[in-house]
């Protein structure tokens, strides 16, 4: 008999609740590049309903809300999927992913929270997470621009996940923070510093990291991630 090997993701665990209600349509399909700017809300559900290859992925919770100024109207996904397409909505889409692995020798389950933000119907930002080895989360994450910004804190809020975003190690916190760099987000890039920094006392997985389809052939180590962060934020800590 194989031994059972929990592994709760950091994501779920460390940062709160979940996406309130829902689930994938069953026929939903999509293979497409994502995340991507090409994408819209029904590729967007179908992307993340899709079965994967190499791992059994569970969609949890799915979450769709209409946008419209201040105001969040919750739309049951297949709704979505059967409506014909409107390209002038904005949308929120959220889920809990469960990731299960077996190797022959152990099982792993880990879980992640993913979200993704559309305007015009096309994806703007997101937080996502994929699974390699092992079930080890992999992560993409674009944040919104300053003018969205206050959009994409209601999102967070609303899924009651960390703030302003969510790490499954050390690393991914200065990589996330380097993200809010780019797009001129600099308080929320030193909070994500701050809890790069408060981290290091955390105990994640030590086994050697596999790049996924989002990262680039080796990953940054701890060390090298926060001076790159440092160096964005002009060389002040």
């Amino acid at each position: 008999m194989s031994r059972w090997l929990a592994v709760v993701g950091l994501a779920l665990s460390a940062c709160g609740g979940a996406a309130r209600s829902g689930h994938p349509p069953a026929s939903a399909d999509w293979s497409g590049a994502f995340p991507s700017n090409e994408a819209g809300v029904r590729q967007t559900i179908a992307a993340v309903s899709a079965p994967v290859h190499g791992y059994q992925r569970n969609v949890l919770q799915l979450t769709v809300w209409r946008i419209d100024g201040e105001r969040w109207s919750e739309v049951p996904a297949a709704e979505v999927m059967a409506a014909a397409p409107q390209p002038a909505s904005d949308w929120a889409v959220a889920a809990t992913l469960q990731c299960q692995f077996d190797d022959g020798q152990a099982r792993f389950l880990r879980g992640a929270q993913v979200w993704y933000l559309l305007v015009g119907d096309r994806l703007l930002a997101w937080d996502h997470y994929e699974f390699v080895r092992a079930c080890e989360p992999r992560s993409a994450f674009r944040p919104a621009p300053e003018s969205l910004a206050g959009r994409e804190r209601t999102l967070v809020s609303r899924l009651g996940t960390c703030n302003p975003a969510c790490a499954t190690s050390q690393a991914e916190f200065y990589e996330k923070g380097r993200a809010f760099a780019r797009v001129e987000r600099t308080e929320d890039a030193r909070a994500m510093l701050r809890q790069g920094d408060a981290a290091r006392d955390w105990h994640y997985d030590e086994r050697p990291r596999v790049p996924g389809p989002h990262a680039s052939t080796r990953d940054p180590s701890p060390a090298e991630a926060r001076a790159a962060l440092v160096q964005d934020l002009g060389g002040e800590p």
